[in-house]
């Protein structure tokens, strides 16, 4: 509907690192958001968990059990952890496999009313160390990000099959621009 105002909660780093934590999470945060009527969406910006995968399906289902649709991005938490087994050291680099395997995707755009937002995993492991990450993007998501906003440009304005241009983009990510 035209002149309709979007609803959006934007939630950071639950962060929960065991059952007992995911207990908090769910009569805090979560009991909140499921009462809320006034919502249209909600986007987590990362770190659901807090590198313990395990916890990761319960909060997914937590997520899904909410009023509203809701998407997320990766936190620099929401890694698979690989442990050498003789000295607890990194034995590789984190990454995204349960991730992708219960959410299905790392980056996504979608559009509601006038609003086209952008979801993209930011975190990069630094050239330092395992741990190490800084905020980034490769080339890769750099190309699909400018598909993305040529073809809202293209599009000037116009219907095109039924779809207005999104009058603002929104670019959702885990690490913070400045």
């Amino acid at each position: 509907r035209r002149g309709r105002v979007l609803r959006v909660a934007l939630v950071g780093d639950p962060q929960v690192d065991n059952p007992v934590e995911m207990g908090y999470a769910r009569r805090s945060i979560y009991r909140d958001l499921r009462g809320r009527r006034d919502l249209d969406l909600c986007i987590f910006l990362g770190d659901l968990v807090n590198d313990n995968m395990s916890l990761l399906p319960e909060s997914l289902s937590v997520i899904d059990s909410l009023p509203f649709q809701s998407f997320m991005v990766p936190g620099n938490h929401d890694r698979d952890v690989y442990r050498a087994k003789s000295s607890g050291s990194m034995s590789r680099p984190r990454d995204l496999s349960t991730w992708r395997k219960l959410v299905g995707y790392v980056d996504t755009s979608f559009v509601r009313g006038n609003v086209r937002f952008i979801m993209m995993n930011n975190v990069r492991h630094a050239a330092a160390g395992m741990t190490d990450y800084v905020g980034g993007f490769t080339e890769k998501q750099k190309h699909w990000l400018d598909s993305v906003l040529v073809t809202d440009v293209a599009r000037g304005g116009k219907m095109s099959r039924g779809k207005v241009t999104p009058a603002l983009t929104i670019l959702a990510t885990h690490i913070p621009f400045s």
